[in-house]
This record gives C-alpha cells, sequence and structure tokens, in this order.
C-alpha cells in the first residue's frame, strides 16, 4: 500500500485538516495506521472532498511529528 500525498490545509491546536492528493485505497488500513500513535484521539476521512481531520493531544504529540509521521 502506498501512503497518499498529504497537505496541511488548517491547523489549530489539537486540529489538523489534511488534504489528500489521491483517494485512498484502503480507507480503514490507512486509518488504523494513523491512530495507533500516541495522542491521537479521533480521525475523520471525508472521501468526497479527500480531507482528513484529526483531533489529537498536543501534550503527548506536536503538530510538526504528527505531519512527519
Amino acid at each position: 500500500m502506498s501512503t497518499p500525498r498529504l497537505t496541511l490545509e488548517h491547523a489549530l491546536a489539537g486540529r489538523l485538516r489534511l488534504r489528500c492528493g489521491r483517494p485512498i485505497q484502503q480507507q480503514a488500513r490507512f486509518i488504523e495506521r494513523i491512530r495507533r500513535h500516541e495522542g491521537i484521539a479521533e480521525l475523520v476521512y471525508t472521501p468526497v472532498s479527500g480531507s482528513l481531520l484529526v483531533h489529537f493531544s498536543p501534550a503527548a504529540i506536536s503538530k510538526e511529528e504528527l505531519l512527519v509521521r
């Protein structure tokens, strides 16, 4: 499975909105890989818009670290 290119659209403390460059083929598997990281509270992927909303704990993981992973 190749990882889709993600672009940061918007960021607030504890919340990121990312845009996927192409549709995610194996959505459940992709989301589970991200969800494994400590500090991730919720992920919502919207296939129609290609948007991935990530709620996380800034005390557990930084925005920069989350984007690199």
